[in-house]
């Protein structure tokens, strides 16, 4: 099958952890991170908008995704905000 890319609205748990959280994205198992930016929230606060590539091969991959995610030390949230074949 093929690939699909999923786009993550990730929300640090406090400022400043943007870029620690960026790094540890590039480890994920359940994907590869295609591409990240950080978008102004308020008060010195980003949010991160992540393109993660996922193989599309059985049900539950953005699932798994979406918690490996949350797993990760200094992510507050994450939220699925579109998907699309690759």
């Amino acid at each position: 099958m093929g690939e699909s890319m999923v786009i993550l609205k990730i929300m640090p748990e406090e400022p400043g952890l943007e870029d620690k959280v960026i790094e540890q994205l590039k480890k994920l198992k359940a994907g590869k991170l295609q591409d990240s930016k950080k978008e102004p929230l308020a008060f010195g606060m980003f949010i991160i908008m992540a393109g993660i590539v996922i193989p599309n091969t059985k049900e539950g991959e953005v699932a798994a995704l979406e918690a490996e995610v949350k797993a990760v030390k200094g992510v507050e949230s994450v939220t699925v905000e579109g998907e699309t074949l690759l």
